[in-house]
């Protein structure tokens, strides 16, 4: 892979980890299910999150295949559906399955 492309998929990585802990203490840091999920502003920063993840994820897939090989256990499509999903159904989306989405892939992807 020449240099400029492992540098894009460095940054998209860190990306990828900062907005998982994002998400991780955010969701830590609400007092109860219900007190989160009447609060917009959390829900919208963690779907906006879980948007980036999708959308770096994405890149990683297009520019490093051997990634795809390496890692089978990722899954890298249901990833990529979460984020077109989020950004294409945002106002049909409730804030419950923000915080179900946000919870199934922070404990997935911090493995």
């Amino acid at each position: 892979m020449e240099a400029e492309k492992k540098q894009e998929v460095l940054r998209r990585l860190g990306h990828i980890r900062e907005a998982i802990e994002y998400i991780h203490s955010t969701l830590k840091s609400a007092k109860t299910y219900d007190a989160f999920v009447e609060d917009s502003d959390k829900a919208i920063a963690i779907s906006k999150k879980l948007q980036d993840i999708g959308e770096s994820i994405n890149v990683v897939y297009d520019i490093d295949k051997k990634l795809q090989k390496e890692y089978p256990n990722l899954q890298w499509s249901k990833m990529i559906g979460m984020r077109n999903n989020i950004s294409h159904r945002f106002f049909q989306s409730k804030h419950e399955n923000c915080v179900e989405n946000g919870n199934r892939t922070v404990t997935f992807l911090r493995k």
